[in-house]
């Protein structure tokens, strides 16, 4: 008689967050020393002018999400509308954002990259990339794989942050 196959163990429960958990402080504390640690690798390797963070983070949101507004920019981000309308301004001046009218309504303005910027953009990603790899060479292959594998699950923790934001906002006057 063939051999039965064992019943595959029971999922993990789902997480509550509302718990605190050593492994998941140790792994936030982690992240955050990585980021804070990486977060000019970028710039000074493309040889760039480095740029406060708030600049970064508006400019990157601009970037992913092009046609946006302030005020979306700022629900999504968890930023103050004036500091973020601030942001947009200075990135203005540095021709890295342009203002267009909207087709619809022209009154309001929709944020866009520029050429300039995209290319910024490419070239701080060529950097952190040609970074990362060196950085994950140093690492044993194990840890190298797990580190990979992340990259989605990371991903996802980004887009549901920003999703989030954007969904328990309240209604957006600009619409």
């Amino acid at each position: 008689m063939p051999a039965v196959p064992a019943a595959p163990p029971p999922p993990d429960p789902p997480l509550d967050p509302t718990v605190p958990s050593a492994a998941e402080d140790a792994f936030a504390a982690a992240l955050h020393t990585v980021v804070v640690r990486l977060r000019r690798l970028g710039e000074h390797g493309a040889g760039l002018d480095l740029l406060p963070m708030s600049e970064v983070e508006v400019l990157s949101w601009v970037a992913a999400h092009p046609g946006t507004t302030v005020t979306r920019t700022a629900r999504a981000l968890g930023l103050q509308h004036s500091n973020v309308s601030a942001t947009v301004a200075r990135l203005v001046r540095r021709e890295l954002l342009e203002r267009r009218p909207d087709p619809d309504d022209a009154r309001r303005a929709l944020l866009h990259p520029t050429p300039r910027a995209r290319s910024d953009r490419e070239r701080i990603d060529a950097a952190w990339a040609r970074d990362v790899r060196t950085l994950l060479a140093g690492l044993a292959p194990d840890e190298r794989a797990a580190l990979l594998a992340s990259a989605a699950a990371l991903d996802r923790i980004a887009q549901e942050w920003s999703d989030a934001r954007l969904r328990d906002a309240p209604p957006d006057p600009e619409r």
